[in-house]
């Protein structure tokens, strides 16, 4: 025997999907032998097979729960859920001939009732046990209401009116319980007109007169007006005066004071810590030294902010006008020298002091020749030392003239 020269000519497979015995087929007409010396009879004593068993999976089955406070009307929960790790399960194959609700009214755990006799598994190749987790409703006791009350509330901006707020509303936890269970023994009204928050008073106002209820607990939220106070913008502006240098005391001693808003009287609702006066006597500026801080709002209903200009005493320079004219002289050919020197000073204006003239030239002019000499004054040689004053020099310049003489009387007197 060389098993080489066995040939087969079938197909030695055995396949299935389903639950069941799959056979190869096998036959001895589906063998020969290669040697035709030999006669070779095959005996196919045991035919090749393929056994696909029933698979068992593991079905839970969880029944939905809850739990719920008593309000005196059938409650309910309903419904499952399935779950299974196994590769072959399919949800939709899983068929339910029970009622998954659990209801009830009264206080009370109330089970759904699910079995595992109630579920099936609609796939022969598969026995799918089923481990089943009641589902349940449980109604409990109200262990407390909580009645919620708000009351009414107003907000404005200051307007000079007064303004309300009334009524409050209320929601309450468990439906069982109604606003005819309590009593409100205050006042659920408000008003005001001034800036700030009034309060109804509503705490503690109300009480329980339902005795099956015995933790009923009142958050109350009170009812209120409020107020803002308004913007209000104060501008004070102190008195400006300007006057020319006189040798007098000048002042200045009050202040224009307004609002933007007429509802805000500037003349009770600020208290005033300056006093507006500023005085002077000499060229330059004396200030109020008035500023915010002067000033105070005493009226809460509004918002202020002051904007100060300040007040002011300011003396400018006198103007006046100094004549200055220099001396003259006419002189009459000598063959000398003549000289003429000086100058006078005048002014009409009350402020007029010489003793404050400065004089930087030469006021002098000499001269021998027949001519006229020029002094030379000007303008720009003068000053005047008050601060106060801001002088003009009006300058008629002095000269000396020499003129040549009209007649030469020689007189001859012979000695005797």
């Amino acid at each position: 025997y060389d098993a080489t020269l066995v040939s087969f000519s079938g197909d030695s497979i055995a396949s299935g999907t389903e639950v069941g015995m799959y056979l190869m087929g096998l036959e001895s007409s589906q063998f020969s032998y290669g040697n035709t010396n030999i006669n070779v009879t095959f005996d196919v004593t045991s035919d090749g097979s393929l056994e696909i068993t029933t698979a068992t999976m593991t079905v839970t089955v969880t029944g939905h729960t809850d739990t719920k406070v008593y309000n005196n009307s059938e409650q309910s929960v309903t419904g499952y859920d399935l779950s299974c790790t196994d590769a072959l399960y399919d949800a939709t194959l899983v068929s339910f001939s029970g009622d998954s609700v659990a209801s009830g009214t009264e206080v009370n755990t109330y089970p759904m009732g699910l079995a595992s006799d109630q579920f099936s598994y609609d796939d022969p190749n598969v026995n799918a046990n089923f481990e089943v987790l009641d589902g349940w409703l449980e109604i409990t006791a109200p262990d407390a209401v909580i009645v919620t009350i708000v009351g009414d509330n107003t907000t404005v901006d200051y307007d000079g009116n007064e303004h309300e707020a009334s009524g409050y509303t209320v929601s309450i936890s468990n439906p069982s319980y109604t606003e005819a269970d309590f009593t409100f023994n205050g006042t659920d009204y408000v008003a005001a007109t001034a800036a700030g928050t009034t309060f109804m008073g509503l705490e503690g106002q109300f009480e329980n007169i339902n005795p099956i209820f015995t933790n009923v607990e009142f958050r109350v939220t009170d009812g209120f007006v409020t107020i803002n106070p308004i913007d209000v913008t104060v501008t004070v502006i102190g008195e400006q005066n300007t006057a020319t240098y006189d040798g007098e005391w000048h002042s200045v001693e009050t202040w224009s004071v307004t609002a933007d808003n007429d509802l805000y009287d500037v003349e009770y609702d600020i208290a005033y810590y300056c006093n507006p006066y500023a005085s002077r006597q000499e060229v330059g500026t004396t200030a109020m030294s008035i500023e915010p801080s002067c000033f105070e709002n005493i009226n809460s209903n509004f918002n202020v902010s002051f904007t100060v200009e300040d007040g002011y005493q300011t003396i400018e320079p006198a103007e006046i006008t100094i004549n200055v004219t220099g001396n003259t002289s006419t002189e009459v050919y000598t063959n000398t020298e003549y000289v003429v020197s000086g100058y006078t000073l005048s002014c009409s204006d009350d402020l007029y002091d010489e003793t404050y003239v400065r004089f930087t030239g030469t006021a002098e002019v000499s001269g021998t020749e027949v001519n006229t000499y020029p002094m030379g004054l000007a303008s720009d040689q003068f000053s005047y030392d008050d601060p106060n004053v801001n002088a003009n020099f009006e300058v008629l310049d002095g000269w000396l003239e020499i003129t040549a003489p009209d007649a030469v009387i020689v007189t001859i007197v012979g000695d005797n």
